[in-house]
């Protein structure tokens, strides 16, 4: 068009300016014009830190390293199984987030989400990443043997983006760690910035593995329960009463897709947990 413009204005005896540009400029083509379009609405991602793990990890059983314990081995299957059941579950109702909580503290939650974090990691093609999200008393970071120096906290302070407080672990599992907020841990959880967390996690991962605080007595784990698309409950052998099981039940209402009984022994069924039976692994006696 520039050219006949100026061919215009010449036949009509109109000036034209030394700076005018007399040279047609050649049209984009529709490949190229959905190129840059898609390229300026994807948002750009830094490279995260890589935390190297020092293996193998105390309790770490998704996957084993000589010498190997015969209940180890037992552990390993078992988390190999919930497992399946678990990312079944959520590939088969298109959930990407899930909440494991238990009803109270020591009931091995902490350890049950980093194990099934690098079992997750484990599928062909599947991205995982596991967020601490106990702001008061934050327990992942210390089991990899880790000290970071900022974390959810700071994001959803406002404070960082996304990308500064991610971790690499391996090529398909990413780490958000957390460090300790006493006074708003709730409120900082049921912020519009925690929306925000979990829908650029949804973006970038097929399942994000939130450790939550316990239901019970504090709040915080009930406002991430209604931003998750589903929870886990886990409950320990012999420990956890059938009244607060039921109660944290209730608070989970529909968000939650199973429970996980923890630390039960071998070949001992009871009829406290009203006959649901399964073994996550001897060694989550031994931590939090």
């Amino acid at each position: 068009m520039g050219f006949f413009y100026q061919a215009l204005k010449k036949a009509a005896g109109v000036p034209t300016s030394p700076n005018e540009e007399l040279v047609e400029r050649e049209q984009p083509t529709f490949e190229e014009d959905l190129r840059d379009k898609t390229a300026a609405a994807t948002p750009t991602v830094k490279p995260h830190r890589k935390l190297s793990l020092k293996f193998p990890l105390e309790s770490l059983v998704a996957f084993l390293s000589p010498p190997v314990e015969d209940e180890n081995v037992i552990a390993m299957e078992q988390c190999r199984v919930l497992r399946a059941r678990i990312w079944e579950t959520m590939r088969h109702k298109q959930f990407k987030s899930l909440l494991v909580t238990s009803a109270m503290p020591a009931e091995g939650k902490t350890l049950l989400s980093v194990n099934l974090a690098f079992a997750l990691s484990q599928i062909e093609n599947v991205r995982v990443l596991l967020v601490d999200a106990d702001l008061r008393r934050p327990g992942l970071a210390r089991f990899l043997g880790m000290m970071p120096d900022k974390g959810l906290n700071n994001f959803l302070k406002g404070d960082e983006s996304f990308d500064d407080v991610c971790w690499t672990l391996n090529d398909s599992l990413d780490f958000v760690p957390t460090q300790p907020v006493e006074e708003d841990a709730a409120e900082l959880l049921h912020g519009q910035r925690m929306v925000e967390f979990l829908r650029e996690a949804k973006q970038r991962y097929d399942l994000i593995l939130m450790d939550a605080p316990p239901l019970f007595p504090i709040v915080d784990a009930q406002v991430v329960a209604p931003l998750v698309d589903a929870a886990v409950m886990v409950v320990r052998a012999g420990q956890t009463s059938f009244d607060l099981s039921r109660q944290g039940a209730d608070i989970l209402k529909g968000k939650l897709i199973g429970s996980i009984l923890n630390g039960a022994d071998v070949g001992r069924k009871t009829a406290y947990y009203g006959g649901y039976y399964t073994r996550y692994g001897s060694q989550a006696k031994k931590k939090n």
